[in-house]
């Protein structure tokens, strides 16, 4: 990026969005999607969009991922 000031420099930002957690993206799938974008050794990981697709409660089974 022009002009990016020196201490981001190199920096990785990961942004993950509308995971979805809930009936249609089992655990599972999920906990590998995450292990895959964790290999790539962010520094910084932001979540944005949905959590879950209706309810935070869908995300219980999910909070291992």
């Amino acid at each position: 990026m022009p002009d990016l000031p020196a201490p981001f420099e190199g920096l990785r930002v990961l942004l993950i969005t509308d995971p979805h957690a809930g009936p249609f993206v089992s655990p599972a799938a999920l906990l590998e999607a995450m292990r895959r974008l964790q290999s790539i050794e962010p520094d910084l990981i932001l979540v944005g969009g949905d959590l879950t697709t209706s309810r935070l409660a869908e995300f219980e089974s999910h909070r291992e991922a």
